[in-house]
């Protein structure tokens, strides 16, 4: 809203320089003190290049994944955290940059409010986007292609949408939840190229690696994949042990459908940790099945129709980037970072004189959320709140509303379009 204080240009420039100095420590951490999951992601880009045995391992990424991670290896190990650093901090500026176009292109609104919205939506997601950094951003990157698949897409370029989408797959598996998506949707160009993106990425490393061990390595990812949909107890997940950490979906059915006793890694010895359900392993197995079904029917329901205009991509898109967070096996609180487009969606309506209440509860509950697990703060009272999955059931619901299009930019009326300028004045 024009004329309130977060438009004016001296929060925009404290803004600025809060972010870069806040930028160059996350750096120096980054790049000279973490490892992490990076260095598991470079170490198997050394077995790649190498071409040995033990490539096949690491089954639960797609082959084409592992030889992306090839590209790692050569560079020395300090320099290539610099580098994947800042390619995530310039994917970061751009995501955010290129979320706000394609909401100005259906609401648009004075550039202040926007930048402000931009704004606000990276600070709300700070905690995860820091920790994320810790990791050189890899999930940021993953956030890039999927933003710049929905930028072609709704731009009328189907073929660039679709290899960038089917890049995000091969990257990691769960974005393949779009290909069912452009499938329903009858969007036959973008879907055929994805698809031919992720086979073509996942046979290339034949070139390398020889057929030999190239169909090795494909045999072990289908076996991975079938022992994952065998699972018998919904705590696991057939790649690490149960973790109360992990934010994801099937995790959050555990949590909440099955008891675990002391000593379970399910199970935390706090006085604030309580349990609800008490299902035996085959009722909550099929509960949780059933639950995920039906969310595949809403999905299917809710994307129903061939229109895919601007007003009402944006939303579903946005909802359908935190399932692919909340849908993978393993989802560690900074992989929500993907949220990020849905945040910025909701505070780009939430700035604005007409957004509901309820609107403008659900984003002071989420920055809540997001801030409030904070080790430093709460000390173990952090893993409390962690095992309660408060990310998971929010974030969850933050999908339902946005592909539902209850969370949506108002369209534009005929007369806002005939004065466009004046909307857009700073």
């Amino acid at each position: 809203m024009a004329g309130s204080w977060y438009t004016s240009p001296a929060f925009r420039r404290g803004a600025l320089w809060l972010g870069l100095l806040l930028l160059l420590p996350v750096a120096i951490n980054s790049i000279f003190f973490r490892d992490n999951d990076f260095l598991w992601h470079y170490d198997f880009g050394s077995l790649f290049l190498q071409r040995e045995e033990r490539i096949v391992c690491g089954e639960w990424y797609l082959l084409g994944r592992r030889m992306l991670n090839g590209l790692l290896p050569l560079l020395p190990y300090r320099v290539a955290r610099f580098v994947i650093f800042a390619l995530a901090v310039g994917c970061l500026v751009w995501v955010v940059r290129e979320v706000s176009r394609l909401a100005q292109s259906v609401w648009p609104i004075d550039r202040a409010t926007a930048t402000a919205a931009s704004i606000f939506a990276v600070a709300g997601m700070f905690p995860l986007l820091l920790r994320d950094f810790q990791d050189c951003g890899l999930q940021l990157l993953l956030l890039a292609m999927l933003t710049a698949g929905a930028s072609a897409l709704h731009a009328g370029r189907p073929v660039v949408g679709g290899a960038w989408l089917g890049l995000a797959a091969v990257y990691k598996t769960t974005p393949a939840l779009f290909l069912g998506v452009l499938v329903w949707k009858r969007q036959w160009r973008a879907a055929g190229v994805m698809a031919a993106c992720l086979v073509l990425l996942n046979l290339l490393p034949v070139l390398h690696l020889g057929p030999t061990l190239t169909w090795r390595c494909h045999q072990q990812t289908l076996q991975r994949f079938v022992q994952c949909l065998r699972v018998e107890d919904i705590a696991e997940n057939s790649i690490e042990p149960p973790n109360l950490k992990n934010q994801g979906l099937m995790a959050g059915f555990a949590r909440y459908l099955q008891s675990y006793p002391p000593g379970h890694p399910m199970y935390l010895d706090h006085p604030a940790f309580w349990q609800v359900g008490n299902l035996d392993r085959p009722t909550a197995r099929a509960v949780a099945r059933g639950c995920m079904i039906a969310l595949g029917l809403f999905l299917a329901f809710s994307l129903w129709g061939r229109s895919v205009s601007a007003r009402e991509f944006l939303s579903p898109w946005a909802g359908l980037c935190i399932l692919t967070a909340l849908l993978s096996p393993l989802c560690w609180r900074h992989h929500l970072v993907l949220v990020l487009p849905a945040l910025y969606l909701a505070w780009h309506i939430g700035l604005n004189a007409q957004a509901p209440r309820w609107l403008v509860g659900l984003l002071t509950l989420s920055l809540v959320v997001v801030w409030l697990p904070q080790r430093e703060l709460l000390g173990s009272w952090a893993t409390v709140l962690m095992a309660a999955k408060l990310d998971t059931w929010l974030f969850l619901g933050w999908a339902v509303l946005l592909v539902a299009r209850v969370v949506n930019l108002p369209s534009v009326t005929a007369g806002e379009q005939a004065q466009p300028q004046a909307r857009l004045a700073a």
